[in-house]
């Protein structure tokens, strides 16, 4: 049996319903929101599903700490997009696109005592970060399939990382307000496509006593376009 531990969101779920239907009856999915005061799937695994014969778990859009005692008892697999060894961290996508950087790989990774995104590559493929988030996060769950699929039929094993002593290692970001003392028009336009999915903030501005906020932007080069919700605040 193989595990999907993901966000339950539309871009998990069509990772999981292709999963299923390549292996039939193979697969269980796990949803972090249903374990989020845990900040786990420890309790989950060792108390449900431990008489199971577990192979292999997946983890997509995965938010917390996997705890030592599962990744050490079970094969756990980390999706992961940056170009590693750089790009270690939090909101990968944002702070690659933040540093101006379009082409990315998606990486299936083994969790291990090396750290955090640190241990060894089963196997990659290049993405584009052009569109805007639920875009790219559609194309990564496409991806995913394909890496998956592989690292069951094949039974490739993983290889480690080549260490870099100043490798980029990301912080999570928390800061949806847009900047814009920029003078550079297509960063904000980056920061607005970078936010462009439900599950995030929408980025904002405050103007007196208004917020602004901004999603489906489009640029044309010169200008951008967008949708603009305005509340009181």
């Amino acid at each position: 049996m193989f595990i999907l531990a993901s966000k339950k969101n539309y871009v998990s779920q069509l990772l999981f319903n292709k999963l299923e239907k390549e292996f039939p009856g193979e697969w269980l999915f796990v949803s972090n929101k249903e374990y989020i005061r845990e900040h786990t799937i420890g309790n989950l695994i060792l108390n449900n599903i431990e008489n199971k014969n577990i192979e292999k778990i997946f983890f997509l859009h995965w938010s917390y700490i996997v705890p030592k005692k599962i990744y050490n008892k079970y094969e756990c697999i980390n999706i992961h997009t940056s170009n590693l060894p750089d790009g270690k961290g939090g909101s990968p996508i944002q702070n690659q696109i933040m540093d101006n950087i379009f082409s990315s790989n998606v990486n299936a990774l083994r969790m291990s005592d090396d750290g955090l995104d640190a241990g060894p590559i089963y196997c990659s493929q290049e993405i584009t970060l052009q569109g805007n988030l639920n875009d790219i996060w559609i194309t990564i769950s496409k991806t995913a399939f394909s890496l998956i699929k592989k690292i069951i039929i094949k039974n490739i094993a993983p290889t480690p990382q080549i260490n870099k002593s100043n490798s980029i290692i990301y912080k999570r970001r928390k800061n949806n307000k847009i900047p814009f003392q920029s003078n550079d028009i297509i960063k904000i336009y980056d920061f607005i496509r970078m936010l462009d999915n439900e599950e995030y903030p929408n980025p904002y501005i405050e103007i007196g006593n208004y917020k602004l906020e901004f999603n489906r932007a489009n640029f044309n080069g010169e200008k951008i376009h967008s949708d603009v919700i305005i509340t009181k605040l």
